[in-house]
């Protein structure tokens, strides 16, 4: 029997050609005093993104009695962003659970890494907050 291969960070975080992809400004209120994108910032960026994804799928646009929350996020840097840069972002949902999805980015300026993330949801109930299954029309529209 083979043992199959471990898939690396650098695998699994790799962009489909179906990805959802969106171009962010990078202003001077994002930024440090280091003059660089300050790092709880691209966390804000990434929920953008998924903002705009999920508005821009009409079946989406009725989310019924049920929400999704973030569980768990992490994110590796490999360089900065400095205001007046954009931010040029590919997301795409990389697993799919009972009652959780996970959503991978990639952060790129002008081709160059500047950082990966990925955000483990679940999908909860908004009365009671406790996790529900993630509807079936949810991920048909998502894939």
């Amino acid at each position: 029997m083979t043992a199959e291969p471990e898939v690396t960070r650098e695998e699994a975080t790799v962009a489909p050609d179906t990805a959802f992809r969106t171009r962010l400004p990078i202003r001077f209120s994002d930024c440090d005093a280091q003059g660089i994108v300050f790092n709880a910032n691209y966390l804000r960026f990434c929920d953008n993104a998924v903002e705009e994804w999920f508005d821009s799928i009409p079946e989406l646009a009725d989310e019924g009695i049920w929400d999704f929350v973030v569980k768990r996020a992490e994110v590796e840097w490999s360089s900065s962003g400095r205001p007046g840069d954009k931010l040029d972002l590919a997301l795409w949902v990389s697993r799919w659970g009972t009652t959780s999805f996970s959503t991978s980015f990639e952060g790129t300026i002008a081709g160059r890494p500047v950082f990966t993330t990925t955000l483990v949801y679940v999908t909860i109930d908004r009365e009671t907050g406790r996790p529900v299954p993630v509807p079936d029309t949810f991920t048909t529209a998502l894939g």
